[in-house]
Parts: structure tokens; sequence; C-alpha cells
């Protein structure tokens, strides 16, 4: 008995499906400007920590006492508000600068990070409104020719106000506390070189305990740790 063979037809594989080209949803949904914000918040964060040196460094030092200060300021009115605006401008910008550091995203000092960051950012704003309002004040006073014991009345008043309390005198402690725990959390966290750390914290002090004037260039020191800081956070 012969076996009758196979037809061709039963041996060819079946045609293949055509293949349809699917969109991906998440890649077709992605924000397309991501990449500029992390871009944008890396710059401003750059900026943050020199233009603070710059600021201290050209507001004019003025004398302790109450009515000596207001005898100088008008012949350095100008100087002094522009400086203290860019020292506002500077603490603003401390905002981002905060934000790139927590790019940094291992478990091991996570909430020493984010908690420092948090004060830090607190204080700068706080900073920002004192640096603005004594700016203006003094400023206005001077080109308005107020007396000079009108002036030192004024400025005692505000001092001495419940209502200025935050941004006189809480900003710095604040602003210490904000940084030393940051800088912890970026030590205990392994990612950024410790040497940066260093040379930021100390930049920052030394800056802030010389004053005003030329002499606060040293915290370019400062800026230069914080610099590499928010480059090693770059992702």
């Amino acid at each position: 008995m012969t076996t009758t063979p196979p037809s061709s037809a039963t041996q060819a594989p079946a045609p293949a499906a055509p293949q349809v080209l699917h969109l991906d949803r998440a890649q077709d949904d992605a924000d397309p400007v991501v990449g500029l914000r992390r871009r944008l918040t890396t710059a401003l964060a750059l900026a943050a920590p020199p233009l603070l040196v710059l600021g201290n460094a050209l507001m004019p030092a003025l004398p302790r006492d109450p009515a000596q200060a207001v005898a100088a300021v008008p012949a350095v009115a100008d100087r002094y508000l522009a400086a203290a605006l860019m020292y506002a401008l500077a603490s603003l910008l401390h905002v981002p600068f905060v934000l790139a550091l927590w790019r940094v995203g291992t478990r091991r000092g996570a909430w020493l990070r984010f908690g420092g960051g948090a004060v830090l950012v607190l204080a700068m704003v706080l900073n920002a409104l004192s640096l603005v309002l004594w700016g203006y004040l003094l400023w206005g006073s001077a080109r308005a020719g107020l007396p000079d014991e009108l002036q030192v009345r004024l400025g005692a008043a505000l001092d001495g106000s419940a209502a200025t309390l935050p941004v006189s005198f809480l900003a710095v402690p604040l602003a210490v506390l904000g940084m030393l725990a940051l800088a912890a959390g970026l030590l205990r966290s392994r990612v950024v070189p410790h040497w940066a750390v260093g040379l930021w914290v100390v930049g920052v002090l030394a800056s802030a305990s010389v004053g005003a004037g030329p002499l606060a260039l040293v915290g370019l020191v400062g800026a230069a740790g914080g610099a590499v800081l928010v480059l090693s956070t770059r992702r």
C-alpha cells in the first residue's frame, strides 16, 4: 500500500502576520522640558555661592554704632542698596542650590540632607527679606534726607519689634544649622567628594566671619567647593 505524500500546500508555513508598530505611551507622554529643568537648576545652583560672596564683598562696612552707621550711609547709599539686592538674590538662589544637592539619591544621610536643606532654604529666604528690608530702608532714608536721629529711632524700632525677629536674628543661626546638617548628609552619602564638602563649609563660615568688605572674597574657596558638589550631583 502506497502512502500519498503530503502536498506542498500543507507543508508551506503560514504567512506571518503583518507587524504593527505601537507608540510607547510612556515615551510619548514624557515631560519634554525635564532636561531643560535639570540644566537650569544646575546653572542657578552654580550661581548661588559666588554671587553670595560678591554681594558680601561689595557691601560697605558700616560702623556698629547706629548713629555713626546712619551718618556714613549717604556716601555709600547706592552701593549699599546694590550689594544688598545682590546678596538677597544670591540667598534666593540657594533654593535651586539645595534642590541640586537633593539629587543625591542614596539612603545614607537622606534625612540629614532633607532636613538640613529645608532649614537652609528657610534661612536664606529670611535673609533675603532682611537684606531687602534694610537695603531699601537705609537707601530711602538717606535719599530722602531724613534726620539722623529719626533714622536711628526707626532702626531701633525695627530691631526691637517681634514682627521683624525672624528676618533680623533667626536667619544666621538657621543658615549655619541647615548648612552643617546638609553637609553631614552629603558626607554620609559617599557620593560627592568629601574635600568639596569641607571647602564649601569652611569657605562659607570664613566669609561670614570676616564680615562685609573685600576680605569676604575668601568665601570664593567655599564657592568652588559648592560648584564641585553641584556638578557631582548631575544626572
